[in-house]
């Protein structure tokens, strides 16, 4: 077998004959799922009867997306990503975004094989944006082509990160999130986050569970607690978060959730109020991917560039919200992007 190391373990190639890769110095991933986790293997390897020369494969290093049968038998189960970008008002950043993200799904060693396609979910001018909402509509234009979705903010390009399948909602930004201006006028000025409780920026969940909580809500407008919402949602059923860490560059901006003192403006207030409203105790009503009322306002693709690494599918989809905003707390009825 031409280029076959005799040292790698038989056990630890494909038929074709290619080396496993591995992520995390080839150390053993654990096939028991998390709770809620959806996908992978459910038998026992010890009860595989397919294998009679030693241990079932699927006790040995693999990477996460490739299940195996046993020694002898590999499948390789690809898991379709959509990856959705609320946007509106940051044509600098995607700038930046489009061309970062497509040599990166192009170069990566691993992510390269990710059958992957973009959906830019842009809101148009007039109401407060809606961050929860743009995600969900994303959501719901790509679901039947996809198993998993990669909610991604426009002001994050990936580095060295890892955006394959995962069997609960993850999110995948470490380093590049740490701090963040609150001005790009007054730049020591800053908002920080905890890297383990960061549950925004990019994340990843499986199709079956983000519709097994109805998806974002619709009713935070202007800013912020929509990320805080849907990782309550996760936790209140049983859904274990997950953590990757991930590194990205973040695009700096003006924050639209605080003042240069740190205080929250009147928009993030309202939010703030109607996350802690919705969580008291009392009963919810639905509020998500059951009340997404919205129209279509025109769909247009994303020009490949002269030279295509590789070909995806990347699309811009403008959208109308219909629906009743809430009061922003004197902030008026438009509001441009966080």
């Amino acid at each position: 077998m031409k280029g076959v190391d005799p040292k790698e373990p038989a056990g630890n190639r494909l038929a074709d004959d290619r080396p496993l890769r591995r992520r995390n110095g080839g150390a053993n991933i654990s096939l028991v799922a998390a709770p809620g986790a959806v996908g992978g293997p459910t038998r026992d390897p010890a009860a595989c009867r397919d294998c009679q020369r030693g241990p079932c494969a699927a006790s040995r290093p693999r990477p996460r997306s490739i299940w195996p049968r046993c020694a002898d038998q590999w499948e390789m189960a690809v898991q379709r990503l959509n990856i959705v970008v609320p946007f509106r008002a940051r044509e600098a950043h995607l700038k930046l975004f489009v061309p970062a993200v497509r040599a990166y799904f192009a170069r990566d060693k691993i992510d390269r094989e990710i059958p992957y396609r973009v959906l830019i979910v842009e809101q148009e001018s007039g109401l407060p944006f809606n961050c929860g909402a743009l995600r969900n509509i994303g959501f719901a234009l790509g679901r039947d082509e996809s198993d998993y979705t990669c909610f991604h903010d426009v002001d994050y390009l990936p580095v060295w990160a890892d955006y394959s399948w995962s069997g609960t909602p993850t999110g995948i930004v470490w380093h590049g999130a740490e701090t963040r201006p609150i001005s790009l006028d007054r730049r020591e000025a800053r908002t920080v986050h905890q890297p383990g409780k960061f549950f925004g920026g990019v994340v990843l969940t499986p199709n079956a569970l983000f519709e097994k909580v109805d998806g974002y809500a619709n009713t935070y407008w202007g800013w912020g607690y929509e990320d805080t919402d849907l990782r309550k949602r996760f936790e209140s059923v049983g859904i274990a978060v997950g953590l990757r860490k991930g590194t990205f560059q973040p695009l700096d901006h003006n924050n639209a959730g605080c003042r240069l003192d740190g205080s929250l403006t009147p928009a993030a207030e309202a939010n703030e109020r109607r996350f802690s409203s919705r969580w008291s105790g009392a009963a919810r009503g639905p509020d998500g991917l059951s009340t997404l009322d919205f129209e279509i306002v025109s769909r247009r693709a994303v020009p490949e560039g002269t030279i295509v690494e590789r070909a995806a599918r990347w699309e811009i989809v403008t959208v109308r919200l219909r629906g009743p905003v809430p009061s922003q707390g004197g902030t008026g009825s438009a509001q441009s992007a966080p």
